[in-house]
């Protein structure tokens, strides 16, 4: 179990998030249901109809009617209504990027609106066939009607709920929230349990190392770090990682350095398999994913086809508040071990630069452009700096990037628009109690050459 147990753990959270897992739940859940309810007495059906005041049973022709179109009209309803949505997300996700319609059909909501509709029909189709003539199916029948009713309602929630899903800013407003709740769990927090570096840490890279190889290719996504950590002290040795969650890891490619005697080729296969290798990316321990779609949805908005920089600055407000949080907070303990504190495992964190350049410095040339984008840019930056300000290294590259997309926003723009941007910098240098920086190059115009 433990040379599965990363690739059990990734195949558990992509089944959690797939289209089908609830319905399927929700299937075997009805089943169950028709099989109870046909196997009381007929009396007790009568009992609870006239306790609830509801007239008795149908006959079994009638209760066969009932079920056959109920079958019949909750899998048709739920096909049109689910077909029509799908059509549509696939025209949002075509604008604004093809993860939208995965961020769509993994919502709890959805799934369990279809959970609904194919659970009443294989409830009825169950009921349909087991019923005698010589009984009266007294609950099974008011079980029908119960789930019947119910499939009424969820077509009304759902068509209530469908649209607003589909809506570009509460798309971004889900991956936002999704994004500030991870920044505190980040990569490598979610792999292993925290150690005790030891006295001279430095020392133990000095070695010889054997690089831990991978055995296929694929996207990294999950490390079990704890594991890992249990292997490498049987081993006694140390391992330091070489990847992170999210990169695409070609067959022969280092996953980490081995440091200490060389283990065994069984050992070596078991600590590669805490290594679990997926086709595409997978929020499991991956910081940038969602940081990726809300870049991803900007530059689309942003770009001359859609030109749509109300959404790009929706994007941007989530992304000051995540770098903000990760500004102000600290890094992710890189020194990791088994349950007792015994560290075997450095797993190096993404600092604050990488992630101000991942996102902001990928937005920069596009925002540059636009009056609109250029504001929200620097007001989300201005965000960060106000959450991140006791942190001097963060400050810097904060003012350093507003200085960049000053120096952008002067090659694209001119007159008011150019002087609505300047204003909005000093906006931004008054938001962080920061003295302008007055760097030649930046305060100079394009006109006045480089």
């Amino acid at each position: 179990m433990e040379r599965y147990a990363a690739r059990l753990t990734d195949w558990a959270g992509q089944l959690r998030s797939s289209y089908g897992f609830i319905p399927a739940l929700m299937c075997v859940a009805a089943a169950l249901l028709a099989l109870l309810l046909l196997l009381p007495p007929d009396s007790w059906g009568t009992a609870v109809a006239g306790a609830l005041g509801l007239p008795d049973a149908p006959d079994a022709d009638a209760l066969r009617e009932l079920l056959a179109m109920m079958a019949g009209a909750t899998i048709s309803t739920g096909a049109v209504a689910f077909s029509i949505i799908v059509a549509a997300s696939v025209t949002a996700s075509s604008q604004y990027g093809p993860r939208l319609l995965t961020n769509f059909l993994a919502d709890r909501a959805t799934q369990t609106t279809l959970g609904v509709f194919v659970a009443t029909f294989v409830y009825a189709i169950i009921v349909h066939a087991a019923i005698r003539e010589e009984r009266v199916h007294g609950l099974a029948g008011l079980g029908a009607m119960l789930l019947a009713l119910l499939s009424v309602g969820a077509l009304v929630y759902f068509l209530h709920h469908a649209p607003a899903a589909l809506r570009i800013n509460q798309a971004v407003a889900n991956i936002g929230e999704t994004l500030l709740r991870n920044i505190a769990t980040r990569f490598p927090a979610n792999c292993g349990y925290p150690a005790a570096p030891p006295a001279r840490p430095e020392t133990l890279w000095t070695g010889t190392s054997t690089p831990l190889l991978a055995g296929a290719s694929g996207r990294l996504s999950i490390v079990d770090g704890a594991r890992l950590a249990a292997i490498g002290g049987r081993c006694d040795v140390h391992v330091r990682l070489r990847v992170r969650p999210g990169e695409f890891v070609p067959e022969g490619r280092a996953l980490a350095d081995i440091y200490g005697p060389s283990p065994a080729d069984a050992e070596r296969q078991q600590m590669r398999d805490q290594f679990a290798l997926a086709k595409v990316r997978t929020p499991s321990q991956d910081n940038d994913f969602l940081a990726d779609e809300l870049v991803e949805i900007a530059l689309r908005a942003l770009s001359p086809g859609i030109n749509d920089p109300v959404t790009a600055a929706e994007c941007l407000d989530w992304l000051g508040a995540a770098l903000g949080r990760l500004a102000g907070n600290e890094a992710p303990h890189p020194w990791r071990g088994t349950k007792s504190g015994d560290f075997r495992v450095y797993a190096e964190p993404e600092g604050f630069a990488e992630y101000l350049a991942k996102t902001f410095g990928r937005i920069r040339a596009n925002a540059s452009s636009s009056v609109f984008a250029s504001e929200a840019y620097l007001k989300a930056l201005a965000t960060v700096g106000v959450e991140g300000g006791s942190n001097a290294r963060a400050m810097s590259l904060v003012r350093e990037e507003a200085d960049h997309l000053l120096f952008d926003a002067r090659l694209h723009l001119m007159g008011a628009d150019l002087a609505q941007v300047e204003k909005a910098r000093r906006s931004f240098d008054l938001a962080i109690g920061a003295v302008p920086a007055a760097l030649d190059k930046f305060n100079r115009s394009p006109e006045d050459g480089a």
